[in-house]
This record gives structure tokens, C-alpha cells and sequence, in this order.
């Protein structure tokens, strides 16, 4: 029986079809021993790739915006994006009472409540919703730090207050927006 199969795959190569088959096989085996044999001959050895310390790069701190604090020790590790832990609820409530305003763009340190936010996280929570001349305010805690911020203002350098209802608010970070209601908290 193999010498039936044998002398079928004999006959086949020597017909016309078995040799253009041959020819064909042969010029592929070459083009890719080719192409292998290139590219390990050009490839980098080890020993010459060589890699370099990615330094950062220095800025001026930015200017002053109404509604805006940067505290030092945030300024040069905080980062924008990051990765979420999809198992990590964003909304947590806290029963704290609405805070006293502040000033445009002045930050308050609110005395006492000790911030409950998760290693690498920052507490946000939004204390209250007031009008001052006709013109509504939102007081929102940013780690430790109390912010007066109308509607449409940037505060905490990346966080920016998209609209304020009567007794909540949407803010923006990044892409993520998250609407909180007063005495509730999320942690970024």
C-alpha cells in the first residue's frame, strides 16, 4: 500500500503540474530563508541598543485662575489619567454638614475631618449649594482644601464644574463627569 502512495507522488512530480508545484515550493523556501537571513543580519545586537534616562521636563507653574489652588505636594505627582479598578465604587455618601463658603478662588483648610480616601485617591466632596447675587455657587472639598466655584470655573487644576442644580452638581475630570449630590463623595 505505501508503494502505491510512493508511486503516485512519483509520477505526480515528473507530470508537468508536480514540476511547477517543485518550482514553486523551492522559490518560497529560498525567499524566506532570505528574508529571515536579513533580517537577523541587520537586527541591533544587544550591546548596541543603548536607552536613556527620561527626564522630566521643567515648567513654569501656571497661572493664577479665579477658582484654582495647586498645592505643592500634588503638583509634581499627580497625574490625570489613571487606571480604574472596576470592582472600587466611584460614589460614596458622608454625612458631613454643608461647609461655610469661602471667596472666589481663595482655598479654605477645613479643620477636623480627616480625609477617608483610599492610598493614591483624592476625596472629592460637594458641602453645599448657595446663590450669591443671583449667581449660583458650589462649595466642593478637594483633599483638605475647601473651593467656592460657579459654574463653568476650573478648581483644583483639573476639575472643572459643568453645572449646579439645587442640590447638586456635575463635575468634569479628564473625560469622566459624575454628578454628586451635597454631602456625597468620590475619590479619583
Amino acid at each position: 500500500m505505501e508503494n502505491v502512495s510512493v508511486l503516485k507522488a512519483q509520477e505526480f512530480l515528473r507530470s508537468n503540474n508536480g514540476r511547477i508545484f517543485l518550482m514553486v515550493f523551492l522559490i518560497l523556501a529560498l525567499m524566506s530563508a532570505a528574508f529571515s537571513l536579513t533580517m537577523w543580519l541587520t537586527a541591533p545586537k544587544v550591546s548596541e541598543v543603548t536607552t536613556q534616562p527620561v527626564s522630566k521636563p521643567t515648567t513654569a507653574p501656571p497661572p493664577a485662575v479665579p477658582g484654582t489652588a495647586v498645592e505643592e505636594k500634588d503638583a509634581d505627582t499627580f497625574e490625570i489619567y489613571q487606571s480604574k479598578d472596576p470592582f472600587e465604587p466611584l460614589l460614596a455618601t458622608q454625612t458631613q454638614q454643608p461647609g461655610v463658603p469661602a471667596s472666589p478662588g481663595t482655598p479654605v483648610s477645613t479643620p477636623g475631618a480627616a480625609p477617608t480616601a483610599p492610598v493614591g485617591k483624592t476625596q472629592i466632596t460637594l458641602m453645599d449649594i448657595y446663590t450669591e447675587n443671583s449667581v449660583k455657587f458650589a462649595s466642593i472639598q478637594v483633599g483638605s482644601t475647601l473651593y467656592k466655584v460657579k459654574e463653568g470655573e476650573t478648581f483644583a487644576t483639573n476639575y472643572k464644574l459643568v453645572s449646579v442644580g439645587t442640590d447638586s452638581a456635575t463635575i468634569l475630570y479628564g473625560d469622566d463627569s459624575a454628578t454628586l449630590k451635597i454631602g456625597e463623595t468620590i475619590f479619583k
